[in-house]
């Protein structure tokens, strides 16, 4: 056991520019896996954040399947129907909103777009911290004839 730890010292000693770029890579190897696993670590604390705020939503259409069609035709739901299931156990609020796809036309172009449409009071309660207003202002009750748009829609059209 002596000689062997001799010969180490001794090979270690003689060979000193070998023995600095071995402690050297192995050094670079273990930070580049602590590095690789923290990027990991932050990465899936940011989803699950991003998923845990919009976890607790659940968005019900009333419908029906048409059979042989495979077509949904959705329903409504009205303020009777909105007062029955916020009385269910652990539903904290509901709220009404309507939305499908339509063309839209500006300054000549047509588009497919989603449009949604909700009570400008309920607005958090639908979207909360999912969206930020990145200009102007949030919608008001007393606004007419006005609406959000996204941000894909304002940059690109």
């Amino acid at each position: 056991m002596r000689d062997a730890v001799l010969l180490a010292y001794r090979s270690i000693r003689e060979r000193k520019a070998r023995s600095i770029l071995t402690v050297l890579g192995i050094a670079v190897g273990i930070a580049a896996v602590i590095a690789l696993m923290s990027v990991g670590y932050g990465m899936q604390e940011s989803i699950t954040g991003q998923l845990s705020e919009m976890a607790d939503m659940i968005t019900v259409k009333p419908g029906k399947i048409i059979p042989g069609r495979g077509v949904v035709e959705f329903g409504g739901f009205n303020t009777r129907d909105l007062k029955d299931v916020e009385r269910i156990s652990g539903v904290k609020e509901t709220v009404a909103m309507a939305g499908r796809m339509n063309e839209v036309e500006y300054k000549g172009e047509r588009i497919m777009v989603e449009i949604v449409g909700v009570d400008p009071r309920d607005i958090s309660a639908v979207f909360g911290g999912i969206i930020e207003i990145e200009e102007g202002r949030d919608l008001r009750e007393n606004d007419h004839k006005a609406c959000e748009i996204g941000y894909s829609l304002a940059k690109e059209y």
